[in-house]
């Protein structure tokens, strides 16, 4: 995989002339160059602290707003009053938060994401990139904060699947993700 990464630098003129300033260049470092500068296609998860996390979501602006609309009327997420609920959903499909989201309904968010998987909105890895991110929390039975583990998620899925049938607002929640697609 590195020889093809590098192979591709090699083509790209404006890589060949940052490659030549500098003489030794980690995997990682490598790896960044080249998603800089060829796009993300898949991506290269590690288990390190510097790794990249991305859902690979891309929603239009209009898609965007239905989202936003989808999160609010389900109570899906538990943002604070005064949070703008668009800004911080962008900053987490963007994996780029400084903080993380509290969660009212973990089952209802994992059909959210495994819908979105499912019409390709996000990558398939989602459980992996929250998980890893530590991107979302749930209020446990003693009040405490903890954070939702890919393990958390996988398992509400299967509990969803295993009862067959959804309950409404999990049906709705799946039915405006394929009215978001819809709306590319």
């Amino acid at each position: 995989m590195a020889i093809g990464i590098i192979g591709t630098l090699f083509r790209d003129s404006k890589c060949v002339s940052i490659i030549k300033k500098k003489e030794d260049y980690s995997k990682q470092e490598l790896i960044e160059l080249f998603l800089q500068h060829v796009g993300t296609g898949l991506p290269i998860l590690t288990r390190k602290k510097s790794s990249i996390l991305t859902l690979g979501c891309q929603l239009s602006d209009r898609q965007m707003d239905l989202l936003v609309e989808l999160v609010q009327s389900h109570d899906i997420f538990d943002f604070a009053d005064n949070s703008d609920v668009r800004s911080e959903l962008c900053r987490l499909f963007k994996c780029d938060l400084d903080a993380s989201i509290r969660v009212k309904n973990v089952r209802n968010v994992a059909v959210l994401f495994d819908a979105m998987a499912q019409y390709h909105l996000i990558n398939n890895n989602w459980q992996y990139v929250m998980g890893e991110g530590r991107f979302l929390t749930s209020i446990k039975k003693d009040g405490t904060e903890k954070f939702i583990t890919s393990s958390c998620l996988s398992s509400s899925l299967s509990r969803i699947r295993r009862n067959v049938s959804m309950t409404a607002s999990q049906y709705a929640i799946c039915k405006s993700i394929e009215q978001i697609l819809r709306e590319e």
